[in-house]
């Protein structure tokens, strides 16, 4: 198993942005060497981190490099910042097209990972779990599967916030900053309703979803129900779990393993 971190400069950031991967070409059965040979090209999971986070902290807060290794699946963790992982009006600080496109292309050439659609999938944390459902579906030709875990579904929120707020981050400024006018948000691709109904009526190739929620995260548990309801209404097939557990690293462990199982299935 190899955890490999590196720098690397990215075109749609205009920076060098930090990575870290698991890479499982040396895992080997140390009383069968033969037994546990690693088949290449590698299936691969770009996992994204949630909001105050860092591209280490699926390696921190769950036994992800066990459940990857198992499974010879490469995980590629990029660090997001605060961004939601979309791409900004300047074009400047594209995070929807770095993770989408650009992050997909670069590690494809530094490791052996398959190319295949059906070997590459995206999924995330909280924000990350946003970032990784409206990149997934906007790159659908890329990514064969989508693993939300607690995502921040919470597209009325942003809408309706306010100034001034106890917290930065919550703040209208601050989401004025990352989806600039917040009146455009629905019915656009920043919209997880509109933008899965508009690829389905195009008869997109939609990935295969996976949605999970804490049935105590208080914050979010109500919108991922609301969202698990319309798409059972669109007839789009996907799984949905809920279990005890709350917006935290012991929820997320539990349920990221899961997820490995399913995606590599």
């Amino acid at each position: 198993m190899a955890i490999v971190r590196v720098e690397l400069f990215s075109e749609s950031l205009l920076r060098k942005v930090p990575i870290t991967c698991i890479i499982p070409i040396d895992k080997n059965n140390y009383f069968d060497l033969e037994k546990d040979e690693v088949k290449l090209p590698l299936k691969s999971l770009y996992l994204l981190h949630g909001g105050f986070g860092s591209d280490l902290d699926w390696l921190s807060g769950t036994r992800i490099e066990r459940y990857a290794t198992e499974h010879h699946l490469a995980v590629i963790m990029p660090a997001g910042e605060n961004s939601f992982y979309l791409d900004s009006k300047s074009g400047v600080r594209n995070y929807g097209k770095f993770i989408g496109s650009e992050l997909v292309q670069l590690t494809r050439k530094m490791f052996p990972l398959s190319s295949k659609r059906e070997d590459t999938f995206i999924g995330g944390l909280s924000m990350g779990g946003y970032g990784a459902l409206i990149n997934g579906l906007k790159y659908n030709d890329t990514f064969g599967k989508i693993a939300l875990l607690s995502p921040a579904l919470m597209q009325d929120s942003v809408i309706n916030s306010k100034y001034n707020t106890k917290h930065p981050i919550f703040d209208r400024k601050y989401y004025e900053e990352i989806y600039s006018n917040l009146d455009e948000i629905k019915g656009s691709e920043l919209d997880y309703y509109a933008l899965i109904k508009s690829k389905k009526n195009e008869n997109s190739d939609l990935p295969d979803l996976y949605v999970c929620c804490g049935r105590d995260d208080e914050v979010f548990i109500d919108e991922n129900r609301k969202y698990h309801n319309f798409l059972k209404e669109l007839d789009i097939l996907h799984e949905y779990y809920e279990s005890a557990g709350g917006h935290d690293w012991d929820f997320w462990d539990i349920h990221i393993k899961k997820i490995v199982n399913w995606l590599v299935k």
